[in-house]
């Protein structure tokens, strides 16, 4: 009986480390708590096709040291523009889903982030508590250069 307890325990805390991640904050809620909350909202930018973003999240996010840093000192939202639908009022302007065909669209929001640019799977924003929009990386980047580019924002 001892044994299945421990052997339980250790498959929980085991799970724990392999299954990190930081905590998801709804992207609409934080982007309007912004203002009364001290932390930087990290806006992680996916598809849900994009393999290079499942190996980021897997390989980076899910990391527990990166969890741990992100939980704390920044609030952590996945924003996928593809499928994000509500619309997201913003520095005084309202983002809205835009169809593109049948069964297609894509969020403004994410006009917003890319400056108009085109749109790079994965990539990852941080917006400040004062509504400054900083790019950290378009596209895949390590465990240790995203501490390193998110390092100065703590």
């Amino acid at each position: 009986m001892k044994i299945r307890i421990a052997s339980a325990l250790l498959l929980l805390f085991w799970g724990s480390l392999v299954c990190a991640q930081p905590k998801e904050h709804d992207l609409k809620q934080s982007l309007e708590s912004l203002h009364s909350l001290s932390k930087p909202l990290i806006i992680y930018v996916s598809a849900d096709w994009c393999t290079i973003c499942l190996k980021l999240k897997s390989e980076v996010f899910q990391d527990p040291e990166v969890s741990k840093f992100i939980d704390s000192h920044f609030q952590f939202s996945t924003f996928l523009p593809e499928i994000y639908r509500h619309p997201i009022r913003f520095n005084k302007t309202e983002y809205v889903f835009k169809k593109r065909g049948i069964g297609l669209g894509e969020h403004e929001f994410a006009d917003f982030l890319f400056s108009k640019e085109i749109l790079i799977y994965p990539s990852v924003f941080l917006i400040l508590p004062n509504q400054q929009t900083i790019s950290i990386s378009k596209g895949y980047l390590s465990k240790e250069d995203l501490l390193e580019k998110l390092q100065p924002f703590i």
